[in-house]
């Protein structure tokens, strides 16, 4: 394929005027041309990087880049990684392009034109969205109106111990669940479990087989909603994922000795609520919350949204005290939302 695209790329071109590749194919078998095509596409650009993905941009006469800035940027966002270039002696770039951290900043950066999304066209209920939409998105998204009235969001406070990087108690509750899973529509529902850590990944997949192992019914049971796309995995790992139902394992919660220390790792962190952002957007029909946080911290999450605004632990509390208000058909799901819209991250 390489030998023919490069002997005659017009060719290649006529039989298959729409191709699709990764940056990294892109790089390997496309000549090193510009305006090679009259448009490039380029999504999921939150997490792309510039050196990654600047010789397709280079081909296209056209560039378009799809993205959210307020979901999981490039692996290396957290570390101190910074990408240079020399400028070129006909066509002057600012050195700021090359410190953007991925090709969705570097496009906002140099004044690429904006156009926003209307219609959020995932949840099949507007509970599942509007948290985001208020916190992060300026309210501007419409969501799509329920069909039918359902309980979307469920709220399971758990009280387990959190030992050694898992919680027990909190993964024993979800394998419960998935084993004792209803259908929706007649079929049984695709289903994602998302952890905070690897260890409760691990635990939880080990706790599905064990039980699955020892009971034919639920190994029938495990092995269809496995080809209907079950997967466990920790937060950084589900970004472009999406599933009918959603289970998150908070995992954190009190240690042996009583005592709560509020540390959530890359969650915590300025830019830590993307990786909420990505977890709490992905489901389809329902979220189930598994949670062993003590409702005494995560109820207060107004006093710490007025200092530090929506990011880190505080806007995870407030996401938290909304799935509780909306799982007990509580009024004040509405008052939560009108808090976090006045810290909404400027977009």
């Amino acid at each position: 394929m390489r030998k023919i695209i490069h002997h005659d790329i017009a060719f290649f071109t006529n039989l298959f005027p729409v191709i699709m590749v990764n940056p990294t194919v892109a790089t390997s078998i496309l000549p090193l041309q510009k305006d090679l095509f009259d448009v490039i596409i380029l999504d999921e650009a939150s997490q792309l990087r510039i050196e990654d993905t600047f010789t397709s941009l280079y081909r296209g006469k056209i560039k378009i880049i799809s993205g959210d800035k307020h979901q999981m940027p490039p692996s290396n966002y957290f570390g101190n990684e910074t990408i240079f270039w020399n400028e070129d002696d006909d066509n002057e770039v600012e050195n700021y392009l090359a410190e953007s951290k991925s090709l969705l900043e570097f496009a906002d950066d140099a004044n690429y034109k904006n156009s926003y999304l209307d219609f959020h066209y995932r949840s099949l209920h507007p509970n599942l969205i509007q948290f985001s939409n208020y916190a992060f998105y300026q309210s501007r998204l419409i969501p799509l109106p329920e069909k039918k009235a359902y309980a979307s969001l469920f709220y399971n406070q758990i009280d387990g111990v959190y030992s050694n990087g898992i919680n027990q108690k909190e993964a024993i509750a979800i394998v419960d669940f998935i084993f004792n899973i209803e259908k929706i529509n007649d079929e049984y529902p695709s289903i994602g479990i998302a952890t905070f850590n690897i260890f409760q990944r691990d635990l939880i997949f080990d706790l599905l087989y064990e039980h699955a192992y020892a009971d034919n019914n639920k190994n029938e049971l495990l092995q269809t909603l496995l080809t209907k796309g079950l997967f466990v995995k920790n937060l950084e790992n589900i970004q472009g994922d999406e599933r009918d139902v959603m289970i998150l394992s908070t995992t954190f919660g009190k240690n042996e000795e009583g005592k709560f220390k509020q540390l959530f790792g890359p969650i915590s962190q300025e830019k830590g609520y993307q990786l909420l952002n990505v977890i709490i957007t992905r489901a389809k029909h329902s979220l189930h919350l598994f949670t062993s946080i003590p409702e005494t911290f995560f109820m207060q999450f107004e006093d710490e949204l007025a200092q530090k605004g929506n990011i880190g632990k505080s806007i995870f509390y407030a996401y938290l005290s909304y799935v509780k208000a909306c799982s007990e058909n509580n009024k004040t799901q509405i008052q939560y939302l009108k808090i976090v819209y006045k810290k909404t991250i400027n977009q």
